[in-house]
Formats: C-alpha cells, sequence, structure tokens
C-alpha cells in the first residue's frame, strides 16, 4: 500500500508540472518591469554620487587651502617664539653681565669703607710723624724714647 501512495503522489506532481499549455507573458512582463526599476535605481545612485562628489571638491579645496594657512601661521609663530626667545637670552646676559656689576662695585665700596676705616683709626698714630700737632695740643721740645715727638696738652 505505501507504493501505492508513492507513486500515486508521483503522478500527481507529473500531472501538475506541464500545467499551463500556453506560456504567459507576466512573468516575464514582471521580470522585465523589475529589471527597468533597477537600472533607473542605479541611475539615481549614480547622479546623487557625482552631485556629492562635485559638492566637496570645493570643501577639499577649502580645506587643503585652510590647511596651507595653518602652516603658514604655525611657521610665523615658530619664528616669533624664536625671536623672543633670542631677546630673552639678551636681556639675560645684559642682567648677568650688570649683576656681575654691582658685585664688583659692592666689593669696592667695602674695600674703600674697610681702608676709611684703616686710615681713621690709624689717624692718631700718624700725628707724630706728621710733625705737627693735633689740634688742641702744643710741640714739646723733647724727644721720646722711640725718637717720636711727644705731644702734651698745655693749658693756656
Amino acid at each position: 500500500m505505501n507504493r501505492f501512495l508513492v507513486l500515486a503522489a508521483v503522478a500527481i506532481a507529473l500531472a501538475a508540472l506541464p500545467g499551463c499549455s500556453e506560456p504567459d507573458g507576466r512573468m516575464a512582463d514582471m521580470a522585465q518591469q523589475v529589471t527597468h526599476e533597477q537600472s533607473q535605481q542605479n541611475q539615481r545612485i549614480a547622479e546623487g554620487s557625482r552631485a556629492v562628489a562635485e559638492g566637496s571638491k570645493p570643501l577639499i579645496e577649502a580645506d587643503a587651502k585652510a590647511r596651507g594657512q595653518l602652516i603658514g601661521l604655525q611657521r610665523d609663530l615658530q619664528q616669533d617664539q624664536s625671536a623672543v626667545a633670542r631677546e630673552r637670552d639678551k636681556l639675560e646676559g645684559e642682567r648677568q653681565a650688570i649683576a656681575g656689576q654691582r658685585v664688583q662695585e659692592s666689593k669696592a665700596g667695602a674695600f674703600f669703607v674697610g681702608l676709611a676705616v684703616i686710615l681713621v683709626c690709624l689717624a692718631p698714630w700718624s700725628w707724630p710723624a706728621c710733625g705737627t700737632p693735633p689740634p688742641g695740643r702744643k710741640r714739646v721740645r723733647f724727644w721720646s724714647k722711640s725718637w717720636r715727638p711727644i705731644w702734651l696738652k698745655i693749658p693756656r
């Protein structure tokens, strides 16, 4: 019985295959219409791509121009920075030279102040060597053992 059912199913399938005796043009028309619509879509996509490419050309050119200007500005900035650095180095050199002069001046000032102090301290010892009495004193005619004159204060 199984064989009979299988054979019957195959026979029905074979009978259904040639189904239409005349060829129907609806499928061919539909395939042709779908192909036509597909080609129109492809043309519209191509036109859109061309429009995008043409529209992006000025943007690309403007971007290249802006990049060129940016590079020029960066070059100018670097030149300005190097000029500022040179001026800063020059000022630093001048500052160090002035600081060195100040150190020399302060050393010379300290030397002369010290020399003045020494001379002031030695002044009382130098009066007898000069041979003139200090103010308020008179010369006495005798000499000390060190062969220097002795100055005595004599009341008037």
